[in-house]
């Protein structure tokens, strides 16, 4: 495929925060929510926000959730210490569960005519190339892009894809039906300006169960794109414990610091 690159890049992100509920993850959760997990001792959401700012991306919207009890502006001020400025960092507490889209509904009046990326609290991303990711959205005329990975173990979820990677559709997998894709959806998203319309006004809207198919009923393109490197959703104990082994093994920590006691090892 040929991709059109042009001047214009992602320049704004969205974090959606809601920690995470899955009874896989209790054991690691029960002081802090998912995107605060430490990873090399630093707090997920520190990685994702690093590695924006490495890609370009100057404006960050962070969702969290009120029932998270954090102190929103003491939140929001230690995120902008510690990534050193150099990109604007904007907390936004949600009041009441919203869903993944319906979260988005305060974008409508910031976000204009650009384009923009949404991920998930619990997604470790080190080394993906959001040039190429937003190239293949935009040549595609994408209304929205979903990011998946080949799939490693046995998923929660699946997607349904066509042969030119457009979107079919999203579901809940079962032993019986794992064959049938081998790739598996991540929370990480390029949208497209326009689809905020799609969201309803009030209510619980997800992303996956109801935007998608509202855009595909519109006739907008929806797609999937395969993102290639270090990246992850922390959905278990064992992907905590990968996304370690990925972070010593592809991270900066790894540059001169790692030695080789034995083959592999």
């Amino acid at each position: 495929m040929a991709f059109i690159f042009t001047k214009n890049r992602l320049s704004k992100a969205v974090l959606i925060c809601t920690g995470q509920s899955d009874g896989l993850l209790n054991s690691l959760i029960k002081d802090n929510p998912s995107y605060m997990l430490p990873v090399l001792n630093r707090p997920l959401i520190e990685h994702t926000i690093e590695f924006l700012k490495s890609h370009g991306i100057k404006s960050i919207s962070v969702t969290v959730p009120k029932s998270a009890g954090l102190n929103i502006e003491e939140f929001s001020g230690n995120l902008m210490q510690t990534m050193d400025n150099g990109v604007e960092i904007n907390c936004i507490e949600e009041e009441k569960p919203a869903g993944s889209a319906g979260i988005l509904r305060g974008l409508k009046g910031i976000s204009g005519d650009e384009s923009f990326i949404v991920i998930g609290g619990n997604i470790f991303i080190q080394d993906i190339d959001l040039d190429e990711v937003f190239a293949e959205h935009v040549n595609r005329k994408s209304m929205l892009t979903v990011g998946i990975v080949k799939k490693k173990g046995f998923p929660t979820d699946g997607i349904a894809i066509e042969k030119d990677f457009s979107v079919k559709a999203f579901s809940a997998i079962h032993p019986s039906r794992e064959r049938r894709s081998q790739y598996s959806p991540l929370d990480f998203y390029v949208f497209d300006a326009k689809a905020l319309k799609y969201i309803k006004d009030s209510g619980y809207f997800d992303i996956k169960e109801q935007l998608v198919p509202a855009l595909k009923a519109s006739g907008a393109h929806v797609y999937a794109t395969e993102l290639k490197g270090a990246v992850r959703a922390i959905n278990t104990v064992e992907d905590y414990f990968e996304a370690h082994r990925d972070a010593l093994v592809n991270g900066d920590f790894s540059k001169g610091r790692l030695v080789e006691v034995s083959e592999n090892v």
